[in-house]
């Protein structure tokens, strides 16, 4: 009888074990290749207007960025990237491919636009990004970059305050996040995603690398 209980407890601890040994992981895996898939390159050249000397324009410049693609085949960038653009390209990050894009709609005063591929397949299997639209303080939100390979690049940061501020263009104010994060540089950091949940909360406005705080063109700005 004794035997038989040792037998019993044996398999109830091992039974125990087992189950320990496959509760849930504290953090969720990461869902990379949603937030690869979400994301694509810009890569922008173009010129400046010279307005001291109207008959030329400026050297020219050329800028790359990340974009968030939303639903209806857009791309969401900031119209600072797309400026004065002469051509603008969208690169997928997973294979390299590289088409043509136009500017579908751009807003100085919100510093928002919607780029859309020449090509509309070009971004067929690409799972677009939701809009956040519930950030308050004490949140904290993910800048999405892309390393040179194609991996994605992470950063968590908290946001601090939601306030109104100056864009790049000085008329009137509008809605802004700022959020403490320690950022790195990658060179298509021009424009950034910042998520919630796997869902697009705002993109980078400006960075100051040496207090660590990113402003934000927030999610209900965007929409």
């Amino acid at each position: 009888m004794q035997k038989n209980l040792f037998i019993v407890s044996g398999i109830l601890l091992a039974g125990i074990s087992g189950a320990l040994g496959k509760k849930e992981p504290a953090v969720p895996a990461p869902m990379s290749t949603q937030k690869q898939l979400a994301l694509v390159r810009v890569n922008v050249t173009g010129q400046s207007y010279d307005y001291f000397r109207p008959w030329q324009k400026k050297a020219p410049f050329s800028k790359r960025a990340l974009g968030a693609v939303l639903s209806k085949g857009h791309v969401l960038v900031t119209a600072d990237l797309v400026a004065n653009q002469n051509y603008v390209e969208l690169e997928r990050a997973e294979s390299g491919e590289k088409t043509a894009a136009k500017v579908e709609v751009i807003d100085y005063e919100a510093n928002l636009a919607l780029l859309e591929p020449t090509e509309k397949a070009f971004l067929d299997g690409i799972i677009p990004l939701e809009i956040a639209l519930d950030t308050v303080v004490g949140d904290r939100l993910a800048a999405w970059q892309l390393e040179p390979t194609g991996a994605l690049l992470a950063t968590e940061g908290l946001v601090t305050t939601i306030q109104m501020t100056q864009y790049p263009i000085d008329i009137g104010q509008f809605l802004t996040y700022r959020i403490s994060i320690p950022m790195q540089y990658r060179e298509n950091s021009y424009t950034v995603p910042l998520v919630k949940n796997n869902k697009l909360a705002g993109l980078l406005l400006r960075y100051d690398s040496r207090s660590q705080l990113l402003d934000a063109i927030p999610a209900p700005v965007i929409t």
